[in-house]
């Protein structure tokens, strides 16, 4: 059985709505869930998840980096685990998630972008490429050719482009700078394929 997974997409490509959806499904079907995100995320408040379509739900556990929670209070019984933004956790968080996923024998699943703005993996992210032992990409699928679209319509999305207004009421696309986390949606950052993040 698969135990821990690696579901990463861009921006927009219905991450938070999927965990979402499973988390209804399972706990209809009598299932314990926990959800937990990583403390970095305060988007939607700090111990929510949220979907740009209008789903939320509550956490059950925000990940500090030392993983205390985990260590002192990760409940029984539990049939899933499910984590948001994953490619905020700390390198100690995937790897304690890994050994609660094999010794507990539970399904954690970790959804989460796999690159940053300036193109290069998160450290969680990576962390999760290592060690998981599933990934998939979540796409929304335009077409079985281009997944989820750039901003140009043509081609797939691959980097999470950071951009920031200009003076002459253009874009100025941001490609090096500081690797800690900057959060934000689409008023800061915009899913782009390669060509269009490299000549822009």
């Amino acid at each position: 059985m698969t135990y821990l997974i690696f579901n990463y997409g861009t921006m927009n490509s219905s991450k938070s709505a999927n965990l979402l959806m499973t988390s209804h499904t399972m706990r209809k079907q009598g299932k314990h869930v926990i959800l937990m995100k990583p403390s970095a995320d305060i988007r939607g408040g700090a111990d929510m998840i949220t979907s740009r379509v209008g789903l939320e739900s509550v956490v059950d556990i925000v990940l500090l980096p030392d993983n205390s929670p985990i260590d002192n209070s990760f409940p029984s019984g539990v049939d899933i685990v499910l984590i948001d933004e994953a490619q905020f956790l700390s390198v100690e968080n995937v790897e304690r998630i890994r050994t609660l996923a094999s010794t507990l024998r539970i399904p954690i699943i970790c959804y989460g972008l796999l690159t940053d703005y300036r193109s290069k993996l998160f450290p969680g992210s990576q962390r999760l490429v290592e060690l998981a032992d599933s990934l998939k990409e979540i796409t929304y699928d335009v077409s079985p050719y281009v997944g989820d679209c750039c901003c140009c319509g043509e081609n797939k999305a691959i980097v999470n482009s950071k951009f920031m207004h200009s003076d002459d009421g253009g874009i100025v696309v941001i490609k090096k700078g500081s690797s800690i986390p900057d959060i934000g949606a689409e008023e800061k950052y915009r899913p782009m394929c390669w060509s269009c993040w490299t000549k822009n």
